[in-house]
């Protein structure tokens, strides 16, 4: 499940309950059941489609099952296929409402989310042997834990990067085998403690998602947790200039490891003296 930038976990239980028991009402009243269906779904279109992103619910309502049901008229074998259809809708609002339950238990995990970028596993020393706490001290983030999260994306960009010749694929089966050493034994998605105070976890997609150019869905990712705990204090963990610029434009917040936690072989960004022309 996603939920719209703007709109909180809250609003969208809500708007899910208030839907629920419209469509509720209409399977326990059944008469008038075709004119009181066009309106249950006027009624409900706009609070399913205003919060939630995925699963789109408010389109659900208009999809084919809507436009044959409405081109049938009044026919005898109608009121059979709509009592169908309105069971149909029951049974998506509530499957919604189940992953709702899923997405706040998991978004509201205890510890500051820190959403790494794919090359900050390829590049930069194991997730175990950083200093996080000082980093978030640093960061005005004394006292938190820290909740390292890896999109499944970047998992996936590791995996296709592994197969190659070069110090990069090298790079990134290192980073493959390290995450599947850390997370042996834990379902999908769980987080295991890499330290005191500092937790891994691989953020799976959410059902029926559809994905993106990578680096916005790491960013997203990030934007997730920015909009549904406000004060959690999100970071995105790069080093990349062209995501850090991204990620202020959708109002987020980067976070830059020092120097010293780079892996040897790996450009540094050093500032370049321009030479006079000779005269």
């Amino acid at each position: 499940m996603r939920i719209r930038p703007g709109y909180t976990l809250d609003i969208a239980q809500a708007d899910l309950a208030f839907a629920l028991q419209k469509w509720q009402n209409l399977y326990n009243d059944q008469q008038r059941l075709l004119d009181r269906y066009l309106q249950t779904v006027t009624d409900t279109h706009d609070r399913l489609a205003q919060a939630i992103a995925e699963p789109r619910l408010g389109d659900g309502l208009f999809d084919g099952h809507y436009w044959q049901l409405v081109g049938t008229g009044r026919s005898p074998d109608l009121h059979g296929t709509l009592v169908l259809e309105v069971k149909r809708q029951i049974a998506a609002i509530e499957d919604a409402q189940g992953q709702l339950k899923v997405l706040r238990a998991y978004v509201e995990r205890p510890g500051v989310p820190v959403v790494y970028d794919t090359n900050m596993l390829n590049h930069w020393q194991q997730p175990e042997n950083i200093d996080w706490k000082t980093l978030l001290v640093d960061e005005g983030l004394d006292g938190k834990r820290v909740r390292l999260i890896v999109p499944l994306v970047v998992v996936d960009e590791l995996d296709r990067q592994k197969y190659g010749d070069g110090a990069l694929a090298k790079k990134a089966a290192t980073a493959i085998r390290y995450l599947e050493r850390k997370l042996d034994g834990a379902a999908p998605g769980e987080a295991v403690r890499l330290r005191e105070g500092v937790t891994l976890e691989v953020r799976l997609d959410p059902p029926g998602h559809r994905r993106i150019e990578p680096d916005l869905e790491i960013l997203h990712c990030a934007a997730d947790f920015n909009g549904l705990v406000p004060n959690a204090g999100t970071r995105v963990l790069t080093d990349d200039y062209g995501m850090r610029l991204r990620a202020r434009s959708m109002g987020l917040t980067t976070l830059r490891l020092p120097g010293t936690y780079r892996k040897s072989g790996t450009p540094t960004d050093i500032a370049v003296q321009e030479v006079p022309a000779p005269v």
